[in-house]
């Protein structure tokens, strides 16, 4: 990528008792950067939750637990098992699905929508991000083609605890919401489907973020992830989504993020009830999912692998795992097989520097 310019977040926290004037700045912008919207105790307190998941799972240093330093030698990423052995017991938290809830988070999206009913959609992700290579960060793209409904839809982004630029942060393309949905294909990085940006000439916007800090987008906001260029801090942040319960939404919105955790699973350790199938006595229409931009990004991937793309020869394992038809999963298969038996298939597949 060559769209490396990075300017500063534009703060609208002094705008938060002018929804009218917050509402024309999202519609400008496509974002909206809120300095210390959260309690700063309330996010460290997540985090501390989370910290403790992390070094259960041996990815923490020994002392470093409480910063969050982690043991390199323990880097993994979706689709590693290992990976989501921690992730599915964070998207459990109690304390992160509350989170979700937060009286700032629901009252502001709120206001930025313009209606009364607008809830959290139930699914939740999160990011574990170790130090990584620029490859391996998440690739610009816009959140409506992964999830769909309504494109009348809000981001939040939280960092969980102080994330500086060099921890790899969020960055937003201001204004970017009005062009539409993008043309998104393989893209090298944590999902691989994604827009390259060269020749658009995108103008980035981030910042160094503090616990309680939020960023607000729009669903056709173009955003991306800094890559982790510390050498042993561990990256944590939270990613909810908003909308009026009113408009559609797609069915996997409404389940536990991964793919392999029920609400049943996720809700076996909470200590209270108030917030369980909170979205289930309201008029939640669901729509189908169109899968055409998952399936035009693995069609190339699967041909770039067979090029000798070393990046997508990685992603072809996320093909094989993950993808949920049988054809492009066999397809993903054979290709890994015949490229491990080539001669030279031994060399590691990380040497090209894509992250493990």
């Amino acid at each position: 990528m060559t769209d490396q310019r990075h300017d500063e977040l534009v703060s609208s926290a002094h705008l938060l008792s002018r929804p009218a004037e917050l509402r024309e700045r999202m519609a400008e912008q496509g974002y909206l950067f809120m300095r210390g919207l959260l309690s700063r105790a309330t996010v460290q307190d997540v985090r501390t939750e989370i910290l403790a998941l992390c070094a259960e799972a041996g990815w923490l240093r020994p002392g470093g637990e409480a910063e969050g330093l982690v043991d390199v030698g323990k880097s993994c990423q979706p689709p590693d098992p290992r990976y989501y052995a921690v992730y599915n017991k964070l998207i459990a938290l109690e304390s992160y699905n509350r989170l979700a809830h937060a009286p700032e988070l629901t009252g502001i999206t709120s206001m930025i929508i313009g209606h009364d009913d607008v809830i959290p959609r139930p699914v939740r992700l999160a990011r574990l991000v170790f130090p990584q290579p620029d490859v391996g960060a998440t690739p610009p793209h816009q959140d409506f083609p992964h999830e769909q409904g309504t494109p009348e839809a809000i981001t939040v982004w939280i960092p969980i605890g102080d994330v500086p630029r060099a921890q790899g942060g969020l960055a937003v393309w201001p204004g970017s919401q009005r062009n539409g949905v993008y043309d998104h294909g393989f893209v090298p990085g944590v999902g691989g489907l994604g827009l390259r940006t060269d020749g658009l000439g995108p103008r980035w916007h981030s910042a160094d973020f503090q616990a309680g800090d939020v960023i607000l987008f729009h669903s056709l906001t173009v955003h991306k992830a800094l890559p982790n260029r510390t050498v042993d801090r561990l990256r944590i942040s939270a990613d909810f989504r908003y909308q009026r319960a009113s408009e559609p939404m797609t069915p996997h919105m409404l389940e536990p993020s991964g793919g392999s955790l029920s609400w049943q699973d996720v809700y076996s350790g909470w200590s209270s009830d108030d917030l369980k199938y909170y979205w289930s006595e309201l008029p939640i229409r669901t729509v189908p999912y169109d899968r055409r931009f998952y399936r035009v990004r693995d069609e190339q991937a699967i041909e770039l692998a067979r090029r000798g793309d070393p990046h997508a020869r990685e992603f072809l394992n996320t093909i094989r795992t993950r993808n949920p038809d049988p054809t492009m999963r066999a397809a993903a298969g054979e290709l890994l097989d015949r490229l491990a038996a080539a001669p030279g298939a031994a060399r590691s597949a990380g040497e090209d520097g894509a992250p493990r």
